[in-house]
């Protein structure tokens, strides 16, 4: 195993997380993604493994290297993007909010694990939703910023949450980290609503452009897209490596 590479995969699997971007379009491409691969199913072989690929020609060796090694597709999501420049919702803004910073993170979180119930993205964690706060929550350690973990109320009443993030690797590109609706609220128009005052908030912080996914399957948070004016960026496919005797259900 090439040292390079191995010390790649190391660096790049502290959450067991496998990228593509080990050797490009090298001639040696399939020896080498599926030496690594054993490589690295060897040295976590306590725990899943999880990776990722575009459903793009550029990426259909790493997709076929990874099902040759025992990797399955779990979860594909959807991508959108969208030009936030001057952006103003077009609906009518009866939504207030208030931040992490005003309340502290107990209620917040308090509020987080009320969007799970009948969630359609698969990589919820429903049987914990914590875990996925905590992990949202680390994986925003660079630029966390409390005030931008907001609930929503509508008339009053908390309806939602709405995690605001500036990317780091471009300022000028935002998503939103986690966005959704308490179960009682859905099916009312409030979700399109919602994300629309999202873009605008992104927008007061100056992201230029807005980059958004989800489960594939979701036909509704689809939908809020498609009504929000994003346009269609490609799918991601989610892959995981499950040892014998492991449960489907353990996240990373």
């Amino acid at each position: 195993m090439n040292v390079s590479l191995a010390r790649f995969a190391l660096w790049n699997l502290k959450t067991c997380a496998l990228a593509n971007v080990v050797v490009g379009q090298h001639h040696n491409y399939v020896e080498i993604s599926q030496a690594l691969l054993d490589y690295v199913k060897e040295i976590f072989s306590d725990r899943p493994l999880v990776a990722a690929a575009w459903a793009t020609p550029d990426d259909q060796n790493w997709h076929n290297a990874l099902l040759r090694r025992g990797f399955e597709i779990y979860i594909e999501k959807c991508y959108f993007r969208k030009d936030l420049k001057g952006y103003i919702s077009p609906y009518a803004n009866h939504f207030a909010f208030q931040s992490m910073n005003e309340f502290g993170e107990n209620e917040f979180l308090n509020h987080f694990v009320r969007i799970f119930p009948g969630n359609a993205n698969r990589d919820f964690n429903n049987a914990n939703p914590k875990s996925d706060f905590y992990e949202l929550k680390g994986s925003s350690v660079e630029n966390f910023d409390p005030a931008r973990w907001k609930i929503a109320y509508f008339h009053g009443e908390a309806v939602g949450i709405m995690i605001l993030k500036m990317f780091e690797h471009d300022i000028r590109e935002g998503g939103l980290l986690s966005y959704g609706l308490f179960p009682e609220y859905r099916g009312k128009g409030l979700g399109k609503a919602l994300h629309a005052v999202g873009l605008e908030h992104l927008a007061q912080l100056g992201a230029e452009h807005y980059v958004g996914s989800t489960d594939c399957l979701n036909d509704a948070m689809i939908k809020i897209f498609e009504a929000n004016g994003c346009s269609d960026a490609g799918i991601r496919r989610q892959y995981r490596f499950l040892k014998p005797g492991s449960a489907a259900d353990i996240w990373i």
